[in-house]
């Protein structure tokens, strides 16, 4: 493993790499391309990405495969879509297998520095450097606290984001890792609004689901922007092993 971060501390985190380049990743994985040899497109190394790519899928906890899932599905609805991740379980699992039907079309703060918040603003980034394009938001009813108001800065732009609120009703990912470490949780069960409130608040329309097929019903109808389609993570999980 060969891994390219600005932080050296970051650089360690996870599967230790074999060598690590303390560099920008874009001027890094250019001097990279630069100094491989030129060699004929076989097709070998996607092939081996597919199959790296499968094992790592069977390997997945139900909650991983209920948020990769919900990406595909996504993906499927809007190839051309741009999809913003904040620190949330259905990112978290993207992050493994997910591949995006276009470059430049999935971005996400979920990488170990607990940006909470960050998805909302991002997504509404997103829309204003590309408005003709779907822009999804994917992020956690505890990570949406952190920037709330923006769904007021969404309004008044008149911003056509579809936020997908993943509702595990706390900081789940850190509430299971206390869990598998033996630590009685502690500051993660935190409350959780009335979200189809506050959306009705911010003007925007609110929609709660419990599965793939209310999903593909939601997409597929052109009601008004931007919306809230709030998933319950419990429901989606029996729904995707079922």
């Amino acid at each position: 493993v060969i891994r390219s971060d600005l932080e050296p501390e970051q650089g360690q985190r996870g599967r230790a790499p074999a060598l690590l380049l303390l560099a920008d990743a874009e001027s890094a994985a250019g001097d990279l391309l630069q100094a491989l040899p030129a060699a004929p497109r076989s097709g070998a190394a996607a092939r081996r990405v597919a199959q790296i790519r499968g094992r790592v899928s069977d390997a997945l906890t139900p909650v991983q495969r209920a948020g990769c899932a919900l990406l595909d599905q996504l993906a499927r609805h809007a190839p051309d879509g741009i999809f913003i991740g904040d620190s949330a379980q259905p990112v978290y699992a993207g992050l493994t297998v997910f591949a995006p039907p276009r470059t430049g079309a999935f971005f996400s703060s979920a990488t170990g520095y607990g940006t909470l918040g960050y998805g909302l603003p991002a997504a509404i980034g997103a829309w204003i450097a590309a408005p003709d394009r779907p822009v999804f938001c994917l992020i956690g009813d505890g990570g949406l606290q952190f920037s709330l108001p923006e769904m007021g800065s969404a309004t008044e732009i008149g911003a056509a984001i579809t936020m997908i609120l993943w509702n595990n009703h706390g900081y789940g990912e850190i509430r299971n890792v206390m869990v598998g470490a033996g630590i009685a949780p502690l500051g993660v069960d935190i409350h959780s609004p009335d979200f189809a409130a506050l959306a009705k608040g911010y003007g925007w329309q609110h929609i709660r689901i419990s599965d793939l097929a209310d999903l593909d019903r939601c997409l597929a109808e052109t009601g008004p922007l931007p919306r809230v389609i709030e998933i319950d993570e419990m429901g989606m999980i029996s729904a995707t092993l079922s």
